[in-house]
């Protein structure tokens, strides 16, 4: 009998492009639904007191919460078969392994800033596809 490993909770920036692609790029490979996913600015990421304060991704395994290169780690690696490799990363150490996810991280251009501040929006994911609404995490209480 074959056990299946526990589904994981992976919350992301919905503000960063990167973060994004990382979630399409999960999606298109966990046909299972190994995968639920939160944005850091939404509801779910709010009602976890203990979330790192990070504009990165975030893992829930059901026992701790894993940061940056350990939460992308974590995540591949769920989604079985082959991708399960991804973990010989973890000898890399952890300094650098994260200090390549912060070279994306660039400060939004002045005039960007300043039309999201003006207009009272965060810079979200906002296009959620059909066959992924049902594989993003909500409180009960939204549903």
């Amino acid at each position: 009998m074959a056990t299946h490993a526990p589904t994981l909770l992976v919350f992301f920036d919905g503000a960063c492009g990167l973060c994004n692609g990382f979630v399409d790029f999960l999606v298109a490979r966990d046909p299972e639904g190994a995968l639920r996913f939160a944005s850091l600015q939404g509801q779910t990421a709010a009602s976890y007191p203990t979330l790192p304060a990070v504009d990165s991704v975030i893992v829930d395994d059901g026992t701790r919460l894993l940061v940056r290169s350990d939460a992308a780690i974590a995540a591949i690696a769920q989604l079985g078969g082959a991708w399960s490799a991804v973990r010989v990363l973890q000898v890399v150490p952890r300094a650098i392994r994260d200090s390549c996810l912060r070279l994306h991280r660039a400060e939004p251009a002045p005039v960007e800033r300043a039309a999201f501040e003006l207009q009272g929006t965060e810079r979200t994911r906002a296009v959620v596809v059909p066959a992924v609404r049902a594989r993003w995490f909500r409180l009960r209480s939204e549903n």
